[in-house]
């Protein structure tokens, strides 16, 4: 029996290719949603897709209320977590945020230059960093948690409770379910090799 997805995901190529029509009256479950001003047609709910645009709404609307505090959604990410362990490394940061460490290294810098996060010798390895905030980031936290929360329940506002959590659960699942791949970088293109590597 084929897998439905699989159908879907095939058909949607075949309309795209103009192979196969895909009107609400030859494709009753094609139709658009219900919403009379629905901004995502049918053919256009692809999982991945979908994925995407959720966090490109969620960056934005999280910038725009974070924006009176100066920070934006993965600088707020980083005051949280820095403030519920404090003392935690620098890589380990990383990791907890799903960054590499280079893009974590570049928005603690900004933090700390903004005097919001301070860096510490880690008394076991020398080569390491622990990470706290400093007064001014904790009243910054602080300040920032209302505005970030409400951006949230702005964003989720046409859902349930319960379809909140469904809805979290479902992408949990996902993402559990694909670990490999969560991971900072994963998917993106290799640098292209120099010239010269590729002659010799």
């Amino acid at each position: 029996m084929q897998n439905p997805y699989n159908k879907f995901i095939y058909d949607m190529f075949s309309y795209d290719m103009g192979l196969l029509p895909m009107t609400s009256e030859d494709r009753p479950e094609l139709r658009e949603s219900n919403c009379p001003e629905a901004l995502v047609p049918m053919r256009a709910r692809v999982p991945g897709h979908l994925a995407r645009r959720f966090h490109r709404v969620h960056v934005s609307m999280l910038g725009e209320a974070l924006r009176p505090v100066g920070l934006d959604a993965a600088a707020y990410g980083m005051l949280v977590s820095i403030g519920r362990s404090p003392g935690m490394r620098q890589r380990a940061l990383a990791e907890a945020r799903g960054l590499d460490p280079a893009s974590a290294g570049q928005i603690i810098d900004a933090l700390q230059n903004r005097g919001l996060v301070r860096r510490c010798p880690d008394p076991n390895d020398r080569r390491a960093w622990l990470l706290e905030l400093t007064d001014e980031g904790r009243k910054t936290r602080e300040r920032a948690a209302p505005l970030a929360l409400g951006a949230q329940a702005r964003m989720l506002r046409v859902l349930s409770e319960q379809e909140v959590s469904q809805l979290a659960d479902l992408m949990a699942r996902v993402i559990e379910a694909n670990a490999d791949h969560d991971r900072p970088g994963a998917g993106r293109r290799k640098p292209a090799r120099k010239a010269e590597e590729r002659i010799g």
